[in-house]
């Protein structure tokens, strides 16, 4: 498991990632302590997960895609994508289960109850999938948006032959 390493915006980025094969599999915010519940995450479906797989090569960028993943508080009916992350993404929380179904539901419905009722912990959504874009104008809109990201931090260049290679094959 590799967290993203910068966020701006609406962005995230895993900048000098290890060449091989990503997919995103949750989303994880934490707001300050002194507000209800300080922690949420959000455990994708497995047709996100699916939509979001790609592979970084070394001195390339790669493009995941642009997704609108809604959040159901029903996590009630676990996906296999969701039944695999969720024990690995917070082990503490899960700590000594066996990875069952039955047991995550437990365990997931204890977590909300808990937070409901002394308002801390965590809360954990099912992320599932409202939109997704994985184009080439798509991937053109994200490419220039990084360019003004991480201008400052040498990537430049390679963003730069990124859009160079699609308009090219246009």
């Amino acid at each position: 498991m590799v967290e993203s390493n910068y966020i701006k915006g609406d962005r995230a980025y895993l900048l000098n990632a290890t060449p091989g094969r990503y997919i995103a599999v949750a989303a994880y915010y934490s707001t300050n302590p002194c507000q209800l519940t300080p922690h949420y995450t959000t455990f994708f479906s497995q047709e996100v997960v699916t939509r979001t797989e790609v592979s970084a090569d070394p001195g390339t960028i790669a493009f995941m895609g642009d997704y609108v993943v809604n959040q159901s508080m029903d996590l009630t009916n676990p996906d296999d994508a969701q039944i695999r992350f969720i024990p690995r993404i917070d082990p503490n929380a899960f700590r000594g289960l066996g990875g069952t179904k039955e047991e995550i539901v437990k365990a997931v419905v204890t977590a909300a109850i808990t937070a409901a009722l002394t308002r801390e912990g965590r809360m954990y959504y099912s992320g599932l999938l409202g939109e997704g874009h994985r184009d080439r104008r798509a991937e053109e809109t994200f490419l220039k948006k990084a360019l003004d990201d991480l201008r400052e931090g040498g990537w430049a260049g390679i963003i730069q032959q990124r859009i160079d290679a699609l308009r090219s094959a246009q």
